[in-house]
């Protein structure tokens, strides 16, 4: 079972320290961000899943919006994740290629 939390929370300075105390008491719990907004942490019975959502619950602090999914682990096998390239900067060295093994001399 997994648990994904998403949040929103307002862009004003109050807004982005909360956020932050918010983070922070999420890792603590063992959540693992997955990207800007959303968090993510494996549970391995819904009952320890059911613990975690109440314990987040009591962490949303006022005037925000939080959003928590339990997800099985049959649905999560379906679940990709893409990512974009990264543009070069022009006139950026060439990086050599890498090797995959350990070269013994």
């Amino acid at each position: 079972m997994w648990i994904f939390v998403t949040m929103d929370f307002a862009q004003t300075r109050p807004g982005r320290q909360l956020k932050d105390r918010f983070c922070k008491e999420l890792a603590k719990d063992g959540f693992t961000l997955l990207n800007r907004n959303t968090w993510v942490r494996y549970c391995t019975t819904l009952g320890n899943a059911q613990t975690h959502r109440e314990r987040v619950k009591r962490l949303i602090p006022e005037r925000s919006c939080v959003t928590l999914i339990l997800v099985a682990d049959k649905q999560c096998d379906y679940m990709y994740n893409h990512y974009g390239r990264r543009s070069r900067r022009k006139n950026a060295p060439e990086m050599p290629p890498t090797t995959d093994m350990i070269e013994f001399f």
